[in-house]
């Protein structure tokens, strides 16, 4: 019942012809169909009958995760309580309840057959987005009168939150690369996370690229202990391809070969290069930023309500301006409303104060505890280390992006990789605690014998 979620999430919000949200407006198309699909599938595994069910035991890190992000999905329904605007912090309680549904659901699947079909599903959507990414990237600046970075054109670049469902996939397909045993299956996630290598670098998006290199990282450096030689083969042959993409696609091949930097085309490594003082976009982040500490620091426990930044922008704007008279920010886009904060924890402390980000801290150290879990006792630390980097990419990335966990693709993508860790721990505790028993059984007949 969950193999449409990939197309239905990954690939409708870049179909020509559908009716797009204002720019403003909350998205909801998704997460309805989306919720949709969820409740269909709790349905059928309440209605199915026939299929004995196995045994599953939630193991005490897994359970730790599950609570905390009750806890605070609920925290951020109960802040419609004093948000100025109630549906917005309800939408967003909503949406972090259909991630922990689905979180839920793919910890509890313990059917190998339907965790492949959603990878084949994912690499297949990952092709295509990348396919597409590559053709306007190379083909499409003149539909964009050669401004690639234009948000109003109708193709894939201009989407937020483009470069944060493929840098996380990019990392969780080089992972399974250097897992899975058969050279094929290899093959194909290797080439797939070199897909979404190269479309993270053409979305010319700064944090996603960064939180993708802290990523591949991750990976790079937990591949070295106990390496075996198929490991390390396999590990070159996707550094040396990762490298490639990288100086052909942002031109500084013929740097190495020239000793010519690259300066007739715009490229992420361009922008990266930009200084935080001459650079409107860092410049216009930077007011955003300390516009949510404003908030932070009039509402500093309970914050102004989940997804009410926007609301309280100008109220905190002239509270800002007032504090920060002399500031040279004050000038940066003033005459459009902010929507987000551009960095997911600021933002957070903003709308959820204090207490609601404790929470969502509490939340992600019991993932990386239950990661750490799943590295001491899983056979699979290859897979574990590509889930974990993948989960990397997207935190670094959320740092400085107006997606992040409001996106709902990116956000499916980290609670994917997510739950491929935590089920593993699972399936791992329920076979030795069934083992257990086993041996318990068989020595309690040998003593009655």
């Amino acid at each position: 019942m969950l193999l449409p979620l990939w197309p239905l999430v990954l690939l409708t919000p870049h179909l020509p012809g559908l009716p797009k949200p204002s720019v403003n407006g909350l998205p909801w198309r998704q997460e309805l169909a989306l919720c949709l699909l969820l409740t269909a599938t709790i349905g059928f595994l309440f209605l199915k009958k026939k299929a004995p069910v196995p045994e599953v035991r939630i193991d005490r890190s897994t359970l730790a995760v599950l609570a905390a992000g009750v806890f605070f999905a609920f925290w951020i329904l109960g802040s419609s309580a004093w948000a100025t605007d109630t549906y917005p912090a309800i939408h967003l309680g909503l949406q972090w309840t259909i991630y922990l549904i689905f979180f839920a659901l793919m910890i509890l699947a313990t059917s190998p057959k339907l965790v492949r079909s959603s990878f084949i599903i994912l690499a297949v959507v990952i092709w295509i987005l990348a396919i597409a990414c590559a053709l306007e990237s190379w083909f499409g600046a003149p539909l964009t009168d050669f401004n690639l970075r234009n948000d109003l054109k109708p193709l894939l670049r201009g989407l937020s939150g483009f470069g944060e469902v493929m840098g996380p996939s990019c990392i969780l397909f080089a992972g399974f690369a250097l897992y899975v045993r058969r050279r094929r299956a290899a093959l194909i996630c290797g080439l797939t996370a070199l897909a979404g290598w190269l479309s993270t670098i053409q979305s010319l998006e700064r944090a996603p690229l960064l939180g993708t290199v802290a990523g591949f990282l991750l990976l790079l450096i937990g591949s070295f202990v106990r390496p075996r030689g198929r490991d390390l083969k396999r590990l070159g042959l996707l550094f040396t391809g990762f490298a490639l993409v990288f100086l052909l696609q942002t031109g500084h091949l013929r740097y190495f070969l020239r000793s010519e930097a690259p300066t007739d085309h715009i490229s992420v490594v361009t922008r990266l290069q930009q200084h935080p003082a001459t650079d409107a976009n860092a410049q216009v982040r930077f007011l955003f930023w300390g516009i949510a500490l404003e908030m932070v620091r009039v509402h500093p426990l309970l914050g102004v309500g989940g997804n009410n930044y926007q609301v309280k922008y100008p109220e905190a704007r002239a509270q800002f301006a007032a504090s920060n008279t002399n500031s040279p920010l004050l000038t940066a886009n003033e005459d459009l409303l902010a929507g987000y904060a551009h960095n997911e924890y600021l933002q957070m402390l903003a709308e959820l104060g204090v207490v609601g980000f404790l929470l969502f801290v509490v939340f992600s150290f019991a993932l990386v505890l239950s990661f750490w879990k799943a590295l001491k006792v899983s056979r699979h630390k290859l897979a574990m280390l590509g889930a974990a980097g993948a989960m990397l990419a997207f935190a670094v990335s959320s740092g400085a992006s107006a997606a992040s966990f409001r996106s709902l693709g990116g956000g499916l993508i980290f609670f994917f990789s997510g739950a491929l860790i935590c089920q593993r721990v699972n399936l791992d505790h329920t076979r030795s605690a069934i083992s257990s028993k086993i041996r318990f059984t068989s020595l309690k007949l040998g003593i009655l014998k």
